[in-house]
Parts: structure tokens; C-alpha cells; sequence
């Protein structure tokens, strides 16, 4: 068979489901809360502090967005973490400081982002609280709290790098917005 014949005979296959028909589609991960975009749900910036997961291709896309830059960075910090690993609340936690420079806040947010990974990588450790006291200028300062990373449950696979294309991190009218894609 050859040409739209063929197609015709794989779709109605018994038993194989193709997908082909809806290529592209971003579809939500589920949130702490079970509500499908994520915790804070598609709310505006401008409404409070959130974020939402969307799958794309191997990738996480996060997007987030708060009042201020600390808080829309948090969000996508967060937003990292629960797209691999649940912790149970009662685990016990470390405070670690943190501390990056970026060229801008974007630059920022990717460093930070960065640090993520490199700590669950090297030291065994996931961050899963963070309380940034400082973004401006590219500079950011604060402090995570950490977990045993025998104390989560992974739900995915953990995140590899930051990519920085399509990255965003800027000041609208209302309030902070970022968007970024985490290799995973």
C-alpha cells in the first residue's frame, strides 16, 4: 500500500492510537493541587504570585509570574523543582545561601535556575524553598532550604541545563513575568 491508503489502514489498526493529529500540542502538567496548570493556575500577573508547567518536546517549559522579581523568580524556582521531585512537607530541611550575578535579569534567573541543578546534581541535595532578598540589577541574593534527595519522590527525570533561547524575565504593568525551557 502507498500514499493515504496506508494511513488510512494504520489508523484503523486495532489497538494503535496515533497522535500525529495534534503535533505540537503543549499540554499542562498537573500541579500540587491536581489542577492541570500548575500551582497558581493560568492566573494573570498582577493576581498574586504562580506558575504553570508545560510539556515541549523533551523539554519543561516554566512560565511564571509574581509582583515583584524575587517573587516571579521563586515561582519559576519552584516550578523547576516540582517538575521533578515531590518532598513530603514534614522532611527535614537545611537553609543554604545563594547567591548569583547575571548580566540582567534573565541572565539572573537562568544562574539561578542553575544552581537548582547543579546542587541536585553534586550534592545530593533538592532545594525545595527558596527566599530571595535581593533582585536588582542582575543581582540576586537569599537563601534555599534543602531536602536528602532520598527524602523525594522523583516523578520525572531531573533537569540537565537552562536553555536561554526564547528566555524572558521583564516588568510589565502588571507585575513580573519569565518564561524559560529546561532541558530534561
Amino acid at each position: 500500500m502507498t500514499g493515504p491508503s496506508r494511513r488510512r489502514a494504520r489508523r484503523n489498526a486495532p489497538g494503535v492510537r496515533f497522535e500525529s493529529s495534534r503535533p505540537n500540542r503543549r499540554r499542562p502538567r498537573r500541579g500540587p493541587g491536581g489542577g492541570a496548570e500548575g500551582r497558581g493556575g493560568a492566573a494573570p500577573a498582577g493576581s498574586g504570585a504562580g506558575h504553570r508547567l508545560l510539556e515541549h518536546v523533551a523539554d519543561c517549559l516554566i512560565e511564571a509570574w509574581g509582583p515583584d522579581a524575587a517573587s516571579c523568580a521563586g515561582e519559576a524556582l519552584a516550578a523547576l523543582v516540582e517538575s521533578f521531585a515531590r518532598v513530603d512537607a514534614r522532611a527535614p530541611r537545611e537553609r543554604r545561601p545563594l547567591r548569583v550575578a547575571g548580566t540582567d535579569a534573565e541572565d539572573a534567573l537562568a544562574r539561578l535556575l542553575e544552581e537548582v541543578i547543579f546542587t541536585v546534581e553534586t550534592r545530593g541535595e533538592i532545594p525545595v524553598g527558596f527566599h530571595l532578598h535581593r533582585f536588582s540589577a542582575g543581582e540576586v541574593t537569599g537563601e534555599m532550604e534543602v531536602v536528602a534527595l532520598a527524602a523525594a519522590d522523583l516523578v520525572g527525570p531531573s533537569p540537565k541545563a537552562v536553555s536561554y533561547h526564547g528566555l524572558e524575565m521583564r516588568e510589565g504593568a502588571e507585575g513580573w513575568r519569565c518564561r524559560v525551557l529546561v532541558d530534561q
